[in-house]
């Protein structure tokens, strides 16, 4: 659950950075750890970790940096209690060619769907000897009892009735050696890749893809042209087992007093920590224990055996689920796989960690939650405990609040508006006297005061004169009413100019008493009547 979890999260949150791709990536207190990427090129520590020339590429390495308990994975400890663990990956693909043995006909193959055994032709890859013998990519097939004698050190085998079994395009196995914990490794491997201060793992993949196009990709390389039809033509793999090989090394600090275990294998560093090299005081020893958990979940072991060909990228551009065809890969494909690989870990660490205080809750069986199960497992350390009490967690119910920012914004906004109200009104009261003609004029002919002329020349008032910037009514309710047909069919009507008449707006009544209705029934609106008139007129209205 962990480590599917992890892989769906590298998807949304560490692609390029993109923390903002899903309201998901603001769970932990650092959305992502971000890695440094080096090569041959630029990093002289980024060589083959292999010996006898295995890599067919240069390398490449990602290294985690100090990764904080308490800044990057939540642990609310003082920095004098914090410890740090750095994580470095490097990976190349192997020449599987150079260790495999010819193709051996007659082997026969373990019964399958209770039909009678077969024989098939088996290619054994010699890395070195695996606990189960030959570690076939159908299936455990061949057992130690069924190996040729002189095959007792593979690792890795393939069998030519694969490709009828197997309906995935790809399909992986991955096997790993631990420095100095035999009894967890997966093999005892060959010379070429013993372990040198890292822990190694080997994953084989055996490629049926149907590509549109040629692959130049090191991993994936697919140059044999099978024709389907006369119209369609795939191209697929031409290695019949391609190995990527990976090292996996830890370190962990004390922040306190800085001393750090060396560059090494995880259970090397477990070694060095118990043997007090970094003399962790008793509530960082907690930490460690904790952290030890995740470094242990973090490895690619486990990545390749629980989630398999899931892992890859590549299978984003398979067309269907069922399907073997596929669009083309880039020819730095394996690059990409492997900073996932490590991406993958490192949110495998970040989820382990958080996961102590705050558990997933799923059924493990029908009405048995994994809560119950983790409560009956609870740690006695007191110290270990506490830490759940210290965890960070980004909460999607909640915010987090700058008191200071809040602070310091109605700080500065009262002064300024107390400013607004002191201070200018001080600046006009003081400069009252000087100039006063033309301040007047200048704001006598302002636009708004051009507009209240206007309109008392049309009869439209009182005004409020106390602000000279912004005329406005002395009785704010009035308005004006719109023409309706009822009233008079035009928007405005043009009386006689012979008689004294002005325009006057739809809809109003010209009264002998000066007034109009024009304006909410002519008690701030007057307009010129009709000269002479006794009765009300209705502007527009023939008589």
């Amino acid at each position: 659950m962990t480590l599917a979890k992890s892989a769906a999260y590298v998807r949304s949150c560490y692609s390029e950075n993109d923390n903002t791709a899903s309201g998901g990536c603001n769970f932990f207190v650092q959305p992502f750890l971000e890695s440094d990427r080096a090569s041959e090129y630029v990093n002289s520590s980024c060589t083959c970790p292999f010996g006898n020339n295995a890599c067919t590429k240069d390398p490449i390495c990602f290294d985690s940096g100090a990764i904080s308990s308490s800044k990057d994975l939540g642990i609310n400890l003082p920095e004098t209690e914090t410890i740090t663990v750095r994580r470095v990956t490097t990976c190349a693909p192997i020449d599987a060619d150079r260790y495999a043995t010819p193709w051996i006909d007659d082997v026969t193959e373990s019964s399958r769907d209770g039909d009678a055994p077969s024989n098939t032709s088996v290619r054994y890859y010699q890395m070195g000897k695996g606990k189960e013998g030959c570690y076939n990519l159908a299936d455990e097939w061949y057992q130690k009892n069924e190996l040729p004698e002189n095959n007792l050190t593979t690792t890795f085998c393939v069998a030519k009735s694969s490709r009828r079994y197997l309906p995935s395009a790809y399909t992986i196995a991955a096997q790993t050696v631990y420095l100095n914990k035999e009894d967890a490794s997966d093999f005892i491997p060959i010379p070429d890749f013993a372990p040198v201060e890292s822990d190694v793992t080997l994953m084989s993949l055996l490629n049926k893809a149907d590509y549109t196009q040629e692959v130049d990709d090191p991993l994936f390389f697919a140059h044999n042209k099978s024709a389907v039809s006369a119209e369609a033509t795939f191209l697929t793999a031409s290695h019949d087992l391609s190995v990527l090989g990976c090292t996996e090394k830890y370190q962990v600090c004390n922040t306190a007093n800085r001393l750090c275990t060396p560059l090494t294998g995880q259970y090397a560093v477990r070694q060095s920590i118990a043997n007090n090299t970094l003399q962790l005081s008793p509530q960082q020893t907690a930490t460690f224990t904790l952290l030890s958990d995740g470094i242990w979940a973090m490895s690619l072991q486990w990545a390749f055996k629980v989630l398999g060909a899931d892992l890859l990228l590549a299978k984003d551009w398979i067309y269907t689920i069922d399907s073997s065809g596929s669009s083309g890969l880039p020819p730095d494909q394996w690059h990409r796989e492997v900073e996932n690989l490590h991406n993958m870990s490192l949110a495998t660490l970040q989820r382990r960690v958080a996961e102590f205080a705050n558990p997933s809750a799923f059924d493990v069986s029908p009405e048995v939650s994994s809560i119950e199960q983790i409560r009956s497992n609870t740690p006695t350390d007191p110290l270990l405990r506490s830490l759940c009490d210290l965890q960070k967690i980004r909460s999607s119910n909640h915010y987090s609040v700058s008191v200071l920012g809040m602070a310091i914004i109605l700080g500065v906004g009262s002064v300024l508006i107390l400013l607004d109200w002191v201070f200018i009104q001080q600046i006009f009261w003081w400069r009252g006297g000087r100039r006063l003609a033309k301040r007047l004029d200048w704001q006598s002919t302002g636009t708004l005061q051009l507009y209240r002329l206007a309109l008392e020349a049309r009869g439209v008032g009182p005004w409020d004169s106390h602000d000279y910037d912004f005329p406005i009514l002395m009785d704010g309710e009035k308005k004006f009413r719109p023409l309706t047909e009822a009233e008079g069919g035009a928007e405005m009507a043009r009386l006689d100019p012979s008689q004294g008449q002005q325009y006057g707006y739809g809809g109003g009544y010209v009264n002998n008493f000066g007034g109009n209705t024009a304006y909410d029934g002519g008690k701030y609106s007057v307009l010129p009547s009709q000269k002479g008139s006794e009765t009300d007129v209705k502007i527009g209205e023939a008589k």
